[in-house]
């Protein structure tokens, strides 16, 4: 779904306008993907679990990847990429959103790729 943004430097430069596409992830796919980091963690706790001193890494390793997978389950829908004319320099580009994995909270924030420049996105 392609939603309108408004896009403001950090520096106060702005608004200009742009895109951002987002996707509803299915309960199937939360619950995969929350699977799968939950496994990685529990495997890794598990390997280091016969090494002394060493287990506590991996019971450390255990529980984040606990605590990661719950949070991955939780997010609903993504930011897979955001495009639009930058309030600094005025250059159409095309902002970092940490390769689609990014939670759909506003205001996004990202940077120019052309001038490095900080931006806030807001839905229009």
């Amino acid at each position: 779904m392609l939603t309108p943004v408004s896009i403001h430097g950090i520096n106060g430069s702005g608004p200009s306008s742009g895109s951002a596409e987002l996707s509803e992830r299915s309960l199937r796919d939360r619950l995969w993907q929350s699977t799968l980091i939950f496994g990685a963690g529990l495997v890794i706790g598990l390997v280091f679990l016969p090494i002394p001193l060493i287990h506590l890494v991996g019971l450390l390793a255990a529980g984040i990847a606990s605590v990661v997978a719950v949070r991955r389950f939780r997010v609903r829908t993504l930011v897979r990429r955001a495009t639009g004319r930058c309030p600094s320099c005025g250059a159409d580009t095309s902002f970092f959103m940490s390769g689609g994995l990014r939670a759909a909270r506003w205001p996004l924030t990202s940077s120019c790729s052309a001038c490095g420049m900080g931006v806030r996105m807001s839905p229009t």
